[in-house]
């Protein structure tokens, strides 16, 4: 289960459909870390509903973040990964 569920939010390196983008990389998602994700709601969701039919306990919340706040996380993530 934890395979599939990596392979579903981060994807997967040796993957032939280059159509099913990795939530990690569709827009507007931010990775903050471990397991905590900000990404629109309809995304949250949709992500939510494959996780759950996966086995996963899943845990969302609405919040409000300020645009600049949200680009503070991208940029300390981008020093943090090396790119």
């Amino acid at each position: 289960m934890a395979a599939r569920i990596s392979h579903l939010i981060f994807g997967r390196k040796d993957a032939k459909d280059d159509s099913r983008l990795p939530y990690v990389r569709r827009p507007g998602v931010v990775w903050i870390g471990q397991s905590v994700l900000i990404m629109p709601a309809t995304l949250a969701w949709e992500l939510a509903e494959k996780l759950r039919a996966l086995g996963a306990t899943v845990t969302t919340a609405r919040i409000r973040i300020d645009r600049d706040e949200l680009e503070a996380f991208r940029r300390r993530r981008r020093r943090g990964l090396g790119t």
